[in-house]
């Protein structure tokens, strides 16, 4: 089961804003899993990206697209920051190394076990 949430606002970030803001040019959709595919979804909404691009995830590792199409996307110039935490995987098929090298910031939430809800995140680089 693939568990991202994406935030994509397509206008430039605005500062202290509440968290039911939205931005009028914002595009929101939802997937369900098993349901529906949900790693298409993701890759389909990654490549439509215009400015920017806000990642929560667990658990992200290559091979479903979704890492391949967020380093792609880097390339063409879309900001794109990610929100992992402890438990996204270091060792085989993890997908740090790419997002690292394409030049995505990363921060780790080392506080929640699994990235559900996101309080304070560590600034430093992952250790893969």
């Amino acid at each position: 089961m693939l568990s991202i949430a994406l935030s994509l606002a397509l206008s430039a970030p605005l500062p202290s804003l509440p968290t039911a803001w939205v931005a009028q040019t914002a595009a929101i959709a939802v997937c369900f899993s098993p349901e529906q595919d949900c790693a298409a979804f993701a890759i389909r909404a990654i490549d439509n990206a215009e400015s920017e691009i806000l990642v929560s995830a667990y658990g992200l590792t290559t091979g479903s697209g979704v890492v391949e199409a967020l380093a792609r996307v880097k390339q063409r110039g879309v900001d794109v920051r990610l929100i992992a935490d402890r438990m996204t995987p270091c060792g085989r098929n993890s997908g740090i190394p790419l997002l690292v090298n394409a030049g995505i910031p990363i921060w780790i939430d080392d506080h929640a076990r699994a990235s559900r809800t996101k309080r304070q995140w560590s600034s430093t680089k992952p250790s893969c």
